[in-house]
């Protein structure tokens, strides 16, 4: 443990204790590594001597206290082998048990060492440690001695009585000479003038204290008044934390909360956590250890590291995926990407698309350039979004591994109504199937999440909504099948913005709802009312939602294909397929009372 920085007088009015030393044993390549400030050493395999060459860890400043685990067993302490030094190049031997050193690290993680004592002679002494905080001032050195005073001068005759007696001879210089005697009628004879004594010498200043190591800091502004334990329970008076808590600020060089938030839970690198029918959501999510659930696959993201900083994919697998629950991704941060997409473990992706090579009454060939083992796409669904036989899809039932592929499907009255040729664009998809049996309001919910990819799933049998979306600056939906029999397609609203692509959208009130200025691409989708043709909506758009449609979007069964209102614009829909719709395009209002339009 290490405190570091005492900006204030630290004041202690109990007594400074280091804990029962610990041993260390020397490795065998002659290091040892403290933990805390006194230890003894052993020898590697309880030899009977052993040089120690070199300490492991440590920072400027760190003390550290070493004795001789067993004085039948010598540890030498190596000058100059590795990291530690001593003041006269030689080694020290720690043959004692009541020998104990000091070593101080330096900047650059050398030790060395010094001071010694104890032992059944006198130690060599240490060389001085490096300068720490001020020591205590060293005690005045005794005053000097006052030098001798100089001798009296003599005293002059008295003079005869009447004229003034001659003055007194000049007598020997002293420290001070004696006044002449006055004459007793005549003036005051002169005054000797004695010499001064020499000054004694000036008293030996006394050596300066050795400075002390830095004390740790204690409360900023306060004292402590109990002992200051950096192994006991109360390391300072009145509180309850303990030495473990204090050490986790070792290295702290600003606010902590800053760093804290700065560092929180952020992806290392860019992630696939895969989901498989036959995975456990306890597992780590690996291709060799899968994920059971979605969301299993999404509270993997929000308990390890919530802030997504890199390209993140949920691989789900084949199979039906039971929700009982809203996969909901509320926890997550995404300033990198989150992509939850169809492919297996061994990272085949389970959706394609292209254009055919050729078709027959009940199949599909393909684009060429990638093969799949026999019946990969078995279960799957294929459509057409544009082409010859744009806007029908059908079940997969069996596939060859050549190449290229070839999708046999059901056969008899589910033959295709138009045969597809090598004009038709496809998408296969469907392998991947998330479902909830109409239990609930929507199946995917995306509040506020930015970066967000949906690509090759089939969400099935939900309430409400397949995708729910408020405020994501960027979410994209493709290659993927809704398809429910109560519910709507996708809604995104509050500025939501979005780019959906070659999705069959098959639900029973509004296909795509973008609200409350939503802004986005619409690209070669196919929305079908699913149940009775001539209600809702394939597209609804309001309240300044703008949304463009390109590529080949086809409406089909709905009372209004592309329904705009509340100053929303849907520009390029007036020019999409329209198939046994009441209306084709409608707009709330007027020109003059809302400005929404539809080109």
């Amino acid at each position: 443990m290490a405190i570091r920085d005492v900006y204030t007088d630290l004041r202690l009015k109990g007594k400074f204790i280091l804990d029962s030393p610990t041993e260390l044993t020397i490795s065998s390549g002659g290091a040892i590594t403290p933990i805390q400030s006194f230890h003894t050493v052993d020898t590697y395999e309880d030899a009977a001597s052993d040089e120690l060459t070199a300490i492991s860890g440590g920072n400027a400043g760190d003390i550290v206290y070493l004795s001789a685990a067993d004085g039948a067993r010598t540890v030498v302490i190596k000058h100059g082998s590795d990291n530690i030094v001593t003041a006269d190049g030689s080694d020290y031997s720690l043959d004692d048990a009541n020998k104990i050193v000091s070593l101080i690290c330096d900047a650059g993680g050398v030790w060395h060492l010094a001071g010694s004592a104890g032992g059944s002679g006198s130690g060599a002494t240490g060389p001085t440690g490096p300068t720490g905080s001020d020591g205590v001032t060293g005690p005045t050195g005794p005053q000097g001695a006052t030098g001798p005073a100089g001798s009296a001068s003599a005293t002059g005759a008295t003079g005869p009585t009447g004229p003034t007696g001659a003055a007194g001879g000049d007598g020997v210089t002293g420290q001070t000479g004696s006044t002449g005697i006055t004459g007793p009628t005549g003036p005051t004879g002169t005054t000797g003038a004695g010499t001064t004594g020499p000054t004694g010498p000036t008293g030996t200043t006394g050596s300066t204290g050795k400075t002390g190591p830095t004390g740790p800091t204690g409360p900023l502004g306060g004292s402590l008044t109990s002992d200051l334990d950096l192994n006991g329970n109360n390391l300072i008076a009145g509180a309850t934390i303990s030495p473990i808590e204090v050490s986790y600020l070792d290295g702290v060089t600003s606010a902590i909360q800053t760093q804290l938030d700065a560092k929180v839970g952020k992806t290392a690198a860019a992630t696939t956590i895969y989901v498989d029918a036959a995975g456990d959501d306890g597992d780590d999510g690996s291709s060799g250890s899968p994920k059971l659930t979605v969301q299993g696959a999404i509270n993997h993201f929000i308990t390890n590291c919530p802030y997504i900083a890199h390209a993140c994919v949920i691989a789900v697998g084949k199979g039906t995926f039971q929700i009982t629950s809203t996969l909901s991704l509320a926890g997550l941060t995404i300033p990198g990407s989150l992509t939850i997409k169809a492919m297996d473990t061994s990272d085949n992706a389970l959706y394609t698309t292209g254009t055919a090579g050729a078709g027959a009454a009940a199949t599909i060939t393909l684009a060429s350039g990638t093969s799949w083992a026999t019946n990969f796409w078995a279960g799957a669904e294929v459509w057409i979004f544009d082409g010859i036989g744009a806007g029908q899809r059908r079940t997969v039932i069996s596939s060859t591994d050549a190449n290229p592929c070839v999708l046999t499907i059901s056969s008899g009255a589910t033959d295709w109504d138009t045969n597809p040729d090598n004009t038709s664009e496809y998408v296969v998809a469907g392998l991947a199937k998330i479902q909830d049996n109409n239990a609930l309001n929507y199946a995917i919910e995306l509040y506020g999440k930015n970066n967000v990819t949906l690509a090759g799933l089939y969400l099935d049998a939900f309430e409400s909504y397949g995708v729910l979306g408020e405020a994501c600056p960027s979410f994209t939906m493709t290659d993927s099948l809704i398809v429910t029999s109560t519910g709507r397609g996708v809604y995104l609203a509050k500025n939501s913005s979005f780019s959906l692509q070659r999705n069959w959208i098959e639900v029973s009130s509004y296909g795509f709802a973008p609200w409350y200025g939503s802004a986005g691409s619409f690209i070669d989708n196919k929305v079908v009312r699913n149940g009775v043709a001539g209600t809702g909506y394939g597209m609804h758009a309001s309240n300044g939602a703008v949304v463009v449609c390109t590529g080949e979007n086809l409406f089909e069964d709905w009372a209004t294909g592309i329904y705009a209102g509340g100053a929303s614009m849907v520009n390029g829909g007036a020019s999409q397929v329209f198939t046994n719709c009441t209306a084709d395009t409608a707009i709330a209002g007027t020109q003059a009372t809302d400005p929404a339009y539809i080109s």
